[in-house]
């Protein structure tokens, strides 16, 4: 066989190659949708009347010197829903679309959040290109976008200049990327590595379109945005019967999950596709968070094409519009809800000091994780005071029992404090019993004794020695809040307290042992000294005689 010939079927055969391939790879086609005209059929609208005109900032467009002045319709809210952007129309008459849009209140990553979005991404599939959603702490701040086409508004690339002048301006546009982020990207067109190999996209995905029939439907992944090549995680592609750009309105559910260890996890759902977790194994690296900071600002970014994309390197595409793109919002970024439970105030009611005075009554709140505490009111002795539990973000109010819920989320609490008379209240001295010596049965003086009463509001004292034949002192002291009426018997001293005397008789009785305190003896009789006297001499004369006795016996 010749050379020739040879060469010839060679070439039928590559051009039958490529024409199997042609009615496996989708095609773009269809009907163009006037800017700003309602997109799909199963918009989601506005269920919740959100208006978030104030919540992003203009759109970010990409700079002219990266796409030749050929920018389209900038990013915009929808003339029909309040929450919903478009992001790049079906338009031929510019050639690069898209941006970035973030919003102006930043997501603190050191706490947890879910949101809901929808999403459209296009109607046909092989257009591109796509869309992202990206948390960011680039310098720009809400400033910051990335390139054009295939960069899909995030990443750097080569795709400004007018194709297929790829090479030119190339260093600026590679520098031209989202710094300090985190996209998932909602990616409708294969940039594959043979037709786009110096530039970000898909080169690790497709090495070229004609072997890569499969995943021409579009894909889903999680991207770090990078100067030049990026790489993809958690992918999910496309099918013929379900494409990513099949003029449906997707839900879009994201959440995170912080750690307290530096670490996070981004969990995400696309519609019924199989739903995502993403760990972010170092925050502060991932979004060059410093100093403790931890919030970044959140947003859409997106890119569009409007040019011919016969040969020169296409993904079997045609003469094609840009594929509209859009996302509503249907609920805000918050902390997901959390139940939190109000709890009973410590109570201390009003008291009587030792001073006489009311004591100051407190009221403080519980501290419970979620709940705000509120005291409406003059914390005095005998008043009412509301105490008020208002939910944190992210949290509700459990029923609990004395609180009364309110229709705006919070409950009250009616705490009653007492009221309290600290005046002295009277109180009568009551007399001591007393018992005076008496001589018992074997003729000997019973102690006396002298018992206080117990009487509220009074303390006794007994001052002086209880003996027969002495006087001595009952005190009666009134203790605080206390005084002392007047009560026969009683005398009343400046101080506020009353004394009495108790005069303690002496009891004589003929046991010696009743001698008085007073060191005198008893007094039995009248005789006296001479008594003793005469009692001596007789002892003596009884000793003398029994001597006398005692000798004369001895002698006989």
């Amino acid at each position: 066989m010749s050379k020739k010939r040879q060469r010839g079927l060679i070439a039928l055969s590559i051009g039958a190659l490529f024409a199997t391939l042609a009615v496996a790879v989708p095609m773009s086609a269809g009907a163009a949708i006037p800017v700003d005209e309602p997109l799909g059929t199963n918009n989601p609208g506005n269920p919740d009347n959100l208006d978030i005109t104030e919540q992003f900032s203009e759109g970010q467009v990409f700079p002219n010197t990266l796409v030749g002045g050929g920018v389209g319709p900038v990013a915009h809210v929808d003339p029909t829903y309040s929450n919903q952007w478009r992001m790049a129309e079906d338009v031929d008459t510019a050639k690069h679309q898209g941006g970035a849009v973030w919003s102006n209140t930043q997501l603190d990553l050191s706490q947890p959040f879910e949101s809901t979005f929808s999403v459209y991404l296009g109607y046909q599939p092989n257009l591109g290109d796509g869309m992202t959603f990206t948390l960011q702490n680039d310098p720009r701040g809400r400033g910051a976008v990335g390139s054009a086409g295939g960069s899909l508004g995030a990443y750097g690339g080569n795709w400004g200049t007018a194709f297929p002048d790829r090479d030119v301006k190339d260093d600026e546009a590679q520098q031209q990327y989202i710094r300090n982020a985190l996209s998932i990207e909602f990616d409708t067109y294969m940039n594959d590595a043979h037709n786009y190999g110096g530039e970000s996209g898909d080169r690790e995905l497709c090495s070229w379109w004609i072997f890569c029939g499969s995943q021409l439907y579009g894909h889903v992944g999680v991207v770090t945005p990078a100067p030049i090549a990026v790489s993809h995680s958690n992918l999910q592609y496309g099918s013929a019967t379900d494409t990513l750009s099949n003029d449906t309105w997707r839900d879009f559910h994201v959440s995170w999950e912080p750690h307290g260890d530096n670490t996070g996890t981004l969990k995400y759902q696309l519609g019924s596709w199989t739903a995502q977790t993403f760990t972010v194994s170092d925050v502060n690296a991932q979004f060059g968070l410093q100093n403790g900071d931890s919030k970044v600002y959140w947003g859409f970014t997106a890119a569009a094409v409007s040019k011919s994309r016969a040969g020169g390197g296409t993904s079997g595409g045609s003469d094609v519009n840009a594929n509209p793109l859009a996302f509503a919002v249907l609920k805000q970024p918050a902390p997901p809800v959390v139940t939190a439970t109000p709890e009973m105030p410590a109570v201390v009611q009003a008291v009587c000091t030792d001073t006489g005075e009311a004591s100051t009554p407190f009221v403080t709140p519980a501290s419970t994780a979620g709940i705000n505490y509120t005291i409406d009111g003059s914390v005095v002795e005998g008043s009412t005071v509301t105490v008020v539990a208002t939910p944190k973000s992210g949290y509700v109010l459990a029923a609990a029992q004395g609180w009364t819920a309110a229709a705006d989320g919070s409950a009250s609490l009616q705490v009653t404090l007492t009221s309290v008379d600290c005046a002295d209240a009277v109180v009568v001295p009551v007399e001591p019993q007393v018992k005076q010596a008496v001589c018992t049965a074997s003729d000997r003086a019973s102690t006396p004794t002298v018992t206080v009463a117990k009487t509220e509001g009074i303390t006794y004292r007994v001052e002086g020695k209880i003996a027969q034949g002495n006087t001595v002192t009952i005190l009666a002291i009134p203790q605080p809040g206390y005084q002392l009426s007047t009560s026969p018997g009683w005398k009343t001293a400046d101080d506020g307290s009353s004394s009495m005397t108790v005069a303690l008789k002496t009891a004589t009785c003929g046991h010696s042992d009743s001698t008085p305190t007073n060191g005198a003896l008893a007094t039995t009789g009248g005789s006296g000294a001479g008594f003793l006297a005469v009692a001596g001499l007789v002892v003596v004369a009884l000793g003398v005689g029994a001597m006398l006795i005692a000798r004369r016996r001895t002698k006989n």
